[in-house]
């Protein structure tokens, strides 16, 4: 019996994560989002609220509600700040995957679990994981799909792709169209169906 495998997929800033992510959840993936956990967090948890209120002062508050947006400007230009909340935020969200991964494994409905994790080696989490799967995208190809300013601004704050390189097990490029993107993740659903992996690139 083929084990129910733990995947983590990660990537730069519009690389295509979430897309490649909706593909393997069409073909019967069980899918979390490390990014929609945090807004989760930061809407609902009441020890993070207070954590990040003293992190970045009650400027961040609208109403009685965190707003991202402040949040996000005031900690992509401030590296210290982007750390600790990192720091506040992070246990929590891998406890929550945990959680799910733990779940879906129960439910025995799945073909994998599958976590998006943008930040999964910036958090040195890669080891929880059965596998990680690399997104890339062509720089010129992710800056059309982002605001250029926020890009730079935001990316700096990223291991470079080349670093991700090495410490993924797998890699897939996504230049193409959605279609090209779909072939590449059926080979890696099959790739996880053998006991023997191919080299770590899928073209």
């Amino acid at each position: 019996m083929l084990k129910y495998k733990k995947v983590a997929v990660t990537g730069s800033l519009s690389s295509g994560k979430s897309t490649l992510c909706q593909i393997l959840k069409t073909h019967g993936a069980y899918l979390v989002s490390a990014d929609d956990i945090s807004h989760q967090l930061l809407e609902s948890h009441p020890g993070i609220l207070k954590k990040v209120i003293q992190l970045l002062g009650k400027q961040v508050l609208h109403g009685s509600k965190i707003d991202r947006s402040i949040v996000a400007k005031i900690v992509f230009s401030d590296k210290e700040k982007l750390k600790k909340l990192e720091g506040i935020l992070h246990p929590f969200i891998f406890e929550e995957i945990e959680k799910e991964y733990k779940k879906s494994k129960e439910e025995k409905q799945h073909t994998m679990f599958v976590a998006e994790v943008p930040l999964l080696f910036e958090a040195n989490r890669q080891s929880e994981f059965d596998l990680t799967l690399l997104i890339t995208a062509n720089l010129d190809f992710a800056k059309k799909r982002y605001n250029q300013s926020d890009y730079d601004k935001r990316v700096q704050y990223q291991m470079s792709t080349s670093e991700k390189e090495e410490l993924s097990d797998f890699i897939i490029c996504n230049n193409g169209s959605k279609q090209d993107l779909e072939k590449k993740a059926l080979q890696f659903l099959q790739i996880c169906k053998n006991t023997q992996f191919q080299e770590k690139y899928i073209r």
